[in-house]
């Protein structure tokens, strides 16, 4: 029985080193032309989740206003008088990205910004 087992082991090819480092190469050569395009596609989503979160804040920030005539002191004032959702807030401060709104002095202006992280 041993004896027919080594010869079907001895009868069987296996790959050879030079087969075994053109897979290998391929592979590299495919991962370095897949990884920038995943690592660009990531940054573009994160671009465009900030631009997307923005856009909710100054809407809220447009109701409330129509709403009492004046813009709101700052985010908070938003988010207590649930013209965010709290969900939303906290998603937002999970992001990789900051926003600021500042009022201004004549309190008629603001600014939203948001950068990334």
């Amino acid at each position: 029985m041993l004896v027919k087992m080594h010869e079907s082991f001895k009868n069987q090819r296996g790959f050879t080193l030079v087969e075994l480092l053109a897979v290998v190469a391929i592979l590299s050569i495919l991962a370095a032309i897949a990884v920038p395009k995943m690592t660009a596609s990531t940054a573009l989503a994160k671009q465009a989740a900030m631009d997307a979160d923005t856009r909710t804040i100054e809407s809220a920030i447009n109701i409330y206003f129509a709403e009492k005539g004046e813009y709101p002191a700052s985010l908070k004032v938003l988010w207590d008088n649930n013209y965010l959702n709290k969900d939303f807030t906290a998603a937002v401060n999970q992001k990789n990205y900051k926003i600021e709104y500042t009022l201004a002095a004549d309190k008629k202006n603001y600014t939203l910004t948001a950068t990334l992280k």
